[in-house]
């Protein structure tokens, strides 16, 4: 399951698939993982963005839940928002670690998403929900999408 997740994430193999997301790990290698994503989309003609935080502390399944939803928030930029382009903010104080997702594209109205579509209600917010995390969703129609995912640190 760890393996099919970091291919999944675009998390470089070479590193021993046991130390790529823990927060023993080398200083580098969230900003490696951080940066694996950041390929992996611009391969699929989504340019990434980075900002903010390069290191973070977290438990294994905190980030590794965080990830996984950006990794879906970006999924979605790609397949819907008409653009090619976004920004991933990364910060964090004392208790929480924040990813901020910001497009500027077709946007749509949060309360018109069919309750029954779970796609985003179980790739995002039941991921983060399952760490004590959570998601808000800030769009309009014209204006762009902007989404908030966040974390609690240990």
């Amino acid at each position: 399951a760890r393996l099919l997740k970091q291919l999944r994430l675009g998390a470089p193999l070479d590193n021993g698939s046991s130390t790529a997301f823990s927060p023993d790990s080398p200083a580098d290698v969230l900003g490696t993982t951080f940066d694996s994503v950041r390929q992996r989309f611009a391969r699929m003609g989504l340019d990434v963005n980075w900002h903010g935080a390069g290191q973070l502390v977290l438990p294994r399944d905190a980030l590794d839940a965080l990830l996984g939803a950006l990794g879906e928030c970006l999924e979605n930029v790609r397949r819907h928002s008409g653009v090619r382009e976004a920004d991933v903010t990364i910060t964090d104080d004392d208790r929480t670690v924040r990813a901020m997702v910001t497009d500027q594209g077709a946007g749509f109205e949060p309360a018109s998403v069919d309750p029954a579509r779970l796609g985003f209600a179980e790739s995002v917010v039941g991921r983060l929900h399952a760490v004590g995390g959570r998601a808000r969703v800030f769009s309009s129609p014209g204006s762009g999408t902007t989404v908030m995912l966040e974390v609690p640190k240990p």
